[in-house]
């Protein structure tokens, strides 16, 4: 039986409606896992906090959590910590309790809660409202909470497998066009009215405070990725609206969720964090999806017409509405309609703004104006002219990302095309395997591996790499045409060196987007 890192839940989540604490426990077969439980329950009651668990179980273990006040999340965590070594220590888990208590805090929540007012707050600071109506203090110098005011501001969630930062690009485009400042977060920073404020991959609750706390945004756009949900929760509620943008096969087996179904239920967390009369929004196209979503009655849309769909293709058109909004061919990101997993984006998107009240006229507006560019949308299917090579690069780094943008890569003129693979360690050996069999079926004629430093994630050093390879050469690639690197800046110079004049060069960019395109820069 194995304890992985207990850790404090902050929001709704998965197995809880309200902040508490959770660990996943892996599990041997015939292990039973209810007597640490049991020490579980005993140390939450003599707290004094009431017992409400969540539970789920999966194939290898299970996963735990409980309710607790929010100002005694560290120790909630500890409990887990003493309860699976043994007797948890009472007494000081009592004293921890005590000195970790804020009373004055939990006061002030309720009191600001209680006039329906939008409220969150951190380690060292409560905020009241949210964006240009946002105050924030010092927990220690709390105001009068029956004298504060904090108005609200349209505010969003985007979330999914795969097209999670270009959907939020979208949507911001989109608000933007409609006359406010935006600010969203994304995988590749926190950006307020146009200006890069955070770089890196910030989808968790931190950058979601970062954003609600700026007093210059006007419409918030928050990319939430799973392991921030599975890990903290939501870190605000009250959203007008949020989007599930599709569901594949990434991250199994991380969190106890094993199969397409459980991504399902854990991406839609999100629909706890609407606001009464919220909108749920969600890809009818995505099976796992859709069966999860349809109880929760979200607005639909899909690549391919369908019953209820909001938003749909047809005949080289976006419909919204019933409507025909544009033609598929004046949306650059979609490349004349061959990247089919951009017209879905756009069409989510479009769908999402609609039901924030965004006009038609500012919605085309932003899809004729957002370009595959490093401006408008870096790392997603970048194309640069390097002189009579064309290279292209890209995030996608799943096997169904590659699925995607397979059809794109092979419309493309090329008399011979390299790729730049690797993969965060991670993955699940057939999710690495998966991946190969989708780069083996675009039908590229030379392959240069990468070794990820910044994601071995458990693995040895060289093992991913070599994986790959193997993996490679049992779908018959010929071993001549495969080459390795330790790194990503060296993999994508062999590719590179290895292009002649009419190829095309896909860059799988994880870990250094901003000197790959520099050095591309230098080349055109």
């Amino acid at each position: 039986m194995r304890l992985e890192e207990s850790r404090r839940i902050t929001g709704p989540h998965l197995l809880l409606a309200a902040p508490g604490a959770g660990a996943e426990v892996w599990l041997e077969p015939g292990e039973d896992w209810s007597a640490p439980w049991a020490r579980v329950r005993a140390a939450v009651e003599a707290l004094g906090w009431p017992w409400r668990p969540g539970v789920r179980t999966w194939p290898g273990g299970v996963s735990l959590a409980f309710e607790a006040p929010e100002d005694q999340l560290e120790t909630a965590a500890w409990v887990f910590d003493h309860a699976f070594e043994g007797a948890p220590p009472l007494a000081q888990l009592q004293a921890d309790a005590a000195r970790e208590a804020k009373p004055a805090l939990l006061a002030f929540l309720a009191a600001v809660r209680a006039r329906g007012l939008p409220v969150f707050w951190d380690e060292d600071r409560v905020t009241v409202g949210l964006g240009q109506h946002a105050r924030t203090w010092s927990i220690d110098a709390l105001p009068d909470p029956h004298t504060v005011e904090g108005g609200r501001v349209p505010l969003c969630f985007v979330t999914g497998t795969n097209g999670k930062t270009t959907t939020t690009r979208l949507v911001a485009r989109m608000a933007q066009e409609a006359g406010y400042i935006t600010g969203n977060t994304s995988s590749d920073g926190v950006v307020v009215a146009g200006e890069t404020v955070k770089k890196g991959d910030w989808t968790g609750p931190g950058a979601a405070r970062q954003v609600l706390r700026d007093d210059r945004v006007g419409f918030a756009v928050l990319e939430t990725a799973r392991g921030g949900l599975m890990r903290r929760g939501l870190a605000i509620t009250g959203a007008d609206a949020a989007i599930v943008t599709n569901v594949s096969d990434d991250h199994l087996g991380e969190w106890g969720i094993v199969d397409l179904a459980g991504t399902a239920e854990a991406k839609l967390v999100i629909a706890r964090g609407l606001r009464p009369g919220g909108v749920l929004v969600a890809n009818a196209g995505s099976a796992p999806l859709a069966a999860a979503a349809a109880p929760l009655g979200p607005v639909w849309f899909g690549y391919d017409p369908g019953p209820e769909r909001a938003a749909w293709h047809e005949d080289g058109w976006l419909m919204l509405d019933g409507a025909p909004l544009l033609r598929v061919e004046e949306i650059p990101i979609t490349f004349g309609g061959a990247a089919r997993f951009n017209v879905e984006n756009a069409l989510g998107a479009a769908l999402l703004a609609r039901v924030m009240g965004i006009d038609r006229a500012a919605i085309v507006r932003a899809l004729r104006a957002f370009r595959p560019t490093p401006e408008d949308n870096a790392g997603r299917m970048n194309v640069v002219d390097l002189g009579g090579v064309t290279a292209v690069v890209d995030f996608a780094h799943n096997p169904d990302g590659i699925r995607q943008i397979g059809p794109v890569i092979q419309a493309l003129p090329a008399r011979r095309r390299v790729i730049v693979l690797g993969q965060a360690g991670d993955r699940r050996d057939e999710d690495v395997a998966a991946l190969v069999d989708e780069v083996v079926r675009v039908g590229f004629d030379h392959v240069v591996l990468k070794e990820l430093p910044e994601h071995r994630r458990g693995r040895a050093v060289g093992e991913v790499p070599a994986m790959l390879r193997s993996l490679l050469l049992a779908r018959g690639f010929p071993a001549s045409e495969i080459d390795e690197e330790p790194d990503e800046l060296p993999a994508v110079e062999r590719a590179l060196a290895w292009a002649e004049a009419g190829d095309l060069v896909l860059l799988l960019v994880h870990e250094h987007y901003d000197a790959v395109m520099e050095r591309l820069r230098g080349a055109t």
